[in-house]
């Protein structure tokens, strides 16, 4: 499979230096995965995606904790809205496979 990291440049307008300044390293594949493929994330990302505040509280670790308001003005800025904001919408992104089942 293409890397994540960089088949999603095509998709993102400034997508390296946004994505570097605000996501932490180990999280960069699987939210690349995510919104490229529709990919389902680990418990931390889906929830992060979900908007569900207290189970991402609860599931982050310090330097994801420490890049939250960081890692929403991505989302914001980076990512399509159907990509995120409720447990629905993040499920129909991934049932759609992401930007490449959208453009298909």
């Amino acid at each position: 499979m293409d890397n994540p990291l960089d088949d999603l440049r095509v998709h993102a307008v400034d997508y390296d230096k946004q994505l570097a300044d605000a996501v932490p390293e180990h999280l960069r594949e699987g939210l690349a995965r995510y919104l490229l493929d529709g990919g389902m994330p680990g418990s931390f990302l889906r929830s992060f995606l979900q908007n569900d505040l207290f189970c991402t509280l609860g599931r982050a670790d310090e330097v994801s904790l420490a890049a939250l308001p960081a890692m929403m003005r991505f989302m914001h800025s980076c990512a399509p809205y159907a990509a995120y904001g409720n447990s629905h919408a993040v499920i129909a992104w991934s049932a759609k496979g992401g930007y490449r089942g959208r453009a298909a």
